[in-house]
């Protein structure tokens, strides 16, 4: 992974699926949590890579599950996050 890039997971503040699920289900919720989400990592000189973004967009917009996201965050980095 490249240094000031990481693997921005926004489904591990929540402790059960369920509740993740029922979140993402709030399109301007999801999108304002993405957007304050990518700018703490800014704050931080950090940035999500552009799939990773992308998997981001996919999330917010409903069209990828909590559980798909998790899924392509760990292949693409081999099981670590955070």
């Amino acid at each position: 992974m490249q240094q000031g890039v990481f693997p921005l997971d926004m489904t591990r503040e929540r402790s059960h699926d369920d509740d993740m699920e029922t979140f993402l289900k709030k399109p301007e919720i999801a999108r304002e949590a993405l957007e304050a989400a990518v700018a703490n990592a800014a704050l931080e000189g950090l940035r999500p890579d552009e799939d990773t973004m992308a998997d981001l967009e996919l999330l917010a917009a409903g069209k990828l599950t909590g559980e798909e996201y998790r899924s392509r965050l760990h292949a693409r980095y081999g099981g670590v996050s955070g």
